[in-house]
């Protein structure tokens, strides 16, 4: 009968998972700042870069924790994701969008180590691994970091934004003490009115006796 698996095999199987692609982002980035056309987006791939080996590290000083030798087992969702940066490296180059999309490719990249970290930190927490943890910790807090930083801002609203804007196709709403059909304002039309039918009145008369 097969050995139950259990959270410590799910943990060590997980670590060789980000080993795994921490490795592999490793060879990728170099390829991405060369293709990238912005210079900030050229220095925050090689400073990623840099933070990366130091990632390798620690996951290096995890698998001495738990007594296993670092390695890493490959994993279907970094290979995809760094596939489709190569596809936006060659399908792009040259194109006013290539480092949006290089930014995009990148930014799903660190939403999945940010998965993975977080869920390891909280496995070790429940496994006993106080070293690990504070590894894992660090790692996170600049998987998060590098995320933000390569996050557009929304711009900022500004105040008369915040105010409703007047219908200009329509008129003010009715209201009995603002609209000029009031009662007294309708008696005082009637008067004009009525005057006018008397003079025409009048001035039909006069022309009607002129001509008998």
């Amino acid at each position: 009968m097969a050995k139950q698996k259990m959270l410590e095999d799910l943990f060590h199987d997980t670590l060789k998972d980000i080993y795994f692609a921490e490795k592999k982002i490793l060879a990728t980035l170099p390829k991405m700042a060369k293709a990238a056309q912005s210079a900030d987006l050229k220095a925050a791939f090689v400073k990623h870069r840099s933070e990366t080996e130091g990632h390798v590290a620690r996951l290096e000083q995890v698998f001495a924790i738990i007594g296993k030798k670092p390695q890493g087992k490959t994993c279907a969702a970094i290979v995809g994701n760094t596939d489709e940066g190569a596809e936006i490296m060659e399908e792009y180059k040259g194109s006013p969008a290539l480092d949006a999309g290089l930014l995009a490719a990148a930014q799903a990249v660190e939403h999945y180590e940010i998965s993975r970290y977080g869920t390891m930190r909280t496995w070790a927490e429940e496994l006993g691994l106080k070293e690990a943890v504070a590894l894992l910790e660090a790692t996170l807090k600049e998987e998060k970091a590098t995320d933000a930083r390569r996050s557009p801002e929304s711009p900022p609203r500004s105040s008369t934004s915040k105010q409703k804007r007047p219908d200009v196709t329509r008129g003010p709403p009715y209201s009995p003490k603002s609209s000029p059909l009031t009662s007294s304002s309708r008696g005082s039309c009637m008067t004009i009115i009525t005057k006018l039918l008397s003079k025409v009145r009048a001035l039909a008369k006069g022309r009607g006796g002129v001509r008998g």
